[in-house]
């Protein structure tokens, strides 16, 4: 959806300050917004050009070949310091200690594998400290659904007394709903079910995960929406009017796109991708950067058609 106005965008305007959650994967800024940056194309596919073949007793498992990402999201700007009178100087910088800390921890690496169903990334900060995990998986390999839904790990728990994160799967509902649910979903007249299993999840290095959040767009908006359904200490998933609904317009400058998203109905982050291949996110103070980081990668999968996998005895890639 493009943006009609003919007055200048304000970006400074648009990015107000917003109450900071009381934890957070990683520091959100408080004096000003942040602004990081990392190559497009993270949650590209790959074997598009697989098919799914009809054998005796079923189909053939979907071929696919998956691949590994290192990478790396920079750091690029955070207002750090402020300048204030000093009775003993003339003038003297303030350095905010949560910013000083928050600056440290970047560049965030990203790594991990990615195919077409499926992506699974690690993120550490500078020092290689484990932070936490990213899982994203298809809601279904029917042709006629067309959602994926991202499941954002940390390694500090979100509130206290929470469980451990398992692996988890999206189950079609039939006749039977299914029990247990975390979140059920609906698109285009199905539901399905997200639903995890025994086996906990862990960073490659052994430490321990816990949720944090679902990540889940609405395929009825006509806005990039997303709903971030956050983690709570009985192992489920706040819903209803407790869930945070980020959404975003989208308008073409020149050769780049860009995304501007709220948080409710507050500015919150302003995502551009350029002709170079690099996107770009900044964020409102008070913005948790990891989760927003989380929200790019999903708005980029989302719009890849190659996400979208037909099975059928004649499939194939769209």
């Amino acid at each position: 959806m493009g943006c009609g106005s003919s007055t200048p965008f304000d970006e400074d305007a648009f990015l107000q300050p917003h109450e900071a959650d009381t934890t957070s994967m990683l520091p959100a800024s408080s004096l000003g917004p942040l602004t990081i940056a990392f190559p497009s194309g993270l949650t590209r596919g790959e074997g598009m050009q697989s098919v799914i073949k009809q054998a005796k007793g079923g189909f053939k498992g979907m071929g696919g070949i998956a691949t590994s990402v290192d990478a790396a999201a920079d750091l690029i700007e955070v207002a750090t310091a402020v300048q204030v009178d000093n009775p003993d100087e003339n003038a003297a910088a303030l350095v905010d200690s949560a910013d000083g800390a928050l600056r440290a921890r970047w560049p965030v690496r990203i790594a991990g594998t990615k195919d077409v169903e499926r992506m699974r990334f690690e993120l550490r900060d500078a020092a290689g400290a484990a932070l936490g995990l990213i899982v994203m998986n298809k809601c279904s390999t029917d042709k006629a659904c067309k959602s994926c839904v991202l499941l954002v790990c940390s390694t500090v728990p979100r509130v206290q007394g929470q469980a451990h994160a398992c692996e988890w799967k999206v189950h079609a509902e039939g006749m039977r709903p299914a029990k247990n649910a975390a979140v059920k979903l609906s698109d285009v007249g199905s539901t399905y079910a997200c639903l995890f299993t025994q086996t906990r999840l862990a960073m490659s290095s052994g430490e321990a995960l816990y949720p944090w959040a679902l990540l889940v767009p609405d395929e009825y908006s006509m806005r990039h929406l997303y709903r971030v359904y956050l983690a709570d200490r009985r192992g489920g998933f706040t819903t209803g009017k407790a869930h945070q609904a980020y959404h975003g317009a989208s308008t073409s400058i020149g050769g780049n796109k860009e995304i501007r998203y709220k948080k409710g109905d507050a500015g919150c982050a302003v995502l551009r991708k350029d002709a170079t291949g690099r996107t770009t996110l900044r964020m409102a103070p008070g913005i948790d950067p990891l989760l927003m980081l989380s929200i790019a990668l999903l708005h980029e999968k989302m719009m890849l058609s190659e996400h979208f996998i037909v099975v059928n005895s004649g499939g194939g890639g769209m």
